[in-house]
């Protein structure tokens, strides 16, 4: 069945232009990317014909359309070693028992430390740009794995290669890992807390990027967490769930509809509780389409 739904997705894809007639392929791929094909189609259709069938490729064969339920049935078959447990099937939520080995959580933790800055929220600035912004709902504390010391190391490319295996997607369409640090607070109401309250991975801005839409979150535990710290799915139909931070664990869920993948799927909308002894380290992996 996965071998028809993938053939079935690729079918769909029509045959390429041969060539972007506009003297800067570079610049066309940059345009397609940022929506000028359906904003500025007269010329871009003519000129950058390559760049703008290839984006409209990569949007029309998500084989999250067809795929998302295999991806994970594939991940129970396929990935006993790691421990997948299904949480929620429908939307499906797996939680990985033994995702990340001690060796690659002290890796994550050691390229981040010294590095953390406030963690900001997605929003648009005064020239209708996306950008990060101060938001209320998140005091946590992160930092990016984008750095040559952290991107060429070879525990860091061995996780990653396992998250694109897990979610069948090619790295390069994965942002850089996002490492998070949470400090401990007296209790879960105090204003000295770190927390990321209710929210989505979804970001409606990432449609026209060539990768899309953020399809996939892997979110995985560094340390273990002595009281709070877990992730809460708060809008699953089966009732909340959460799950405790416990070194080496990893959850896997979707951010978008499988029949709707740029539509955002508001069930696996989730929070990051306080920790309230001791700290927390997690990083997440979110990936968009194939």
């Amino acid at each position: 069945m996965l071998r028809k739904c993938r053939a079935s997705c690729a079918d769909r894809q029509p045959a390429l232009p041969a060539a972007d007639s506009w003297t800067s392929t570079e610049e066309c791929a940059q345009w397609a990317g940022s929506g000028e094909c359906e904003s500025n189609s007269a010329f871009m259709l003519t000129s950058c014909a390559r760049s703008c069938a290839k984006v409209a490729n990569a949007h029309d064969s998500y084989h999250a359309r067809c795929a998302m339920n295999s991806t994970f049935e594939r991940v129970l078959r396929e990935f006993a070693h790691l421990g997948p447990e299904l949480i929620s099937a429908d939307p499906p939520v797996l939680l990985f028992h033994s995702f990340l080995s001690a060796e690659e959580a002290d890796a994550f933790i050691a390229h981040g430390k010294g590095k953390y800055t406030e963690s900001r929220g997605v929003g648009v600035d005064s020239e209708g740009r996306m950008t990060d912004v101060k938001t209320e709902i998140r005091t946590s504390s992160h930092t990016w794995c984008q750095e040559a010391e952290c991107l060429d190391d070879p525990l860091v490319q061995r996780v990653t290669a396992r998250v694109s295996d897990v979610t069948r997607t090619p790295p390069a369409n994965g942002e850089f890992a996002q490492l998070v640090y949470y400090n401990s607070c007296p209790e879960p109401s105090h204003p000295s807390c770190a927390f990321y309250r209710r929210h989505s991975d979804f970001i409606a801005g990432d449609v026209h990027r060539n990768q899309g839409v953020r399809i996939y979150t892997v979110f995985m535990y560094l340390n273990d967490v002595e009281e709070g710290g877990g992730t809460r799915f708060t809008d699953l139909p089966s009732g909340q769930i959460t799950t405790e931070a416990r070194r080496g664990k990893a959850i896997f869920w979707p951010s978008v509809l499988a029949d709707a993948p740029y539509t955002v799927d508001p069930r696996t909308h989730h929070e990051a509780l306080p920790v309230t002894r001791g700290e927390k380290w997690s990083m997440y992996s979110v990936v968009g389409g194939v």
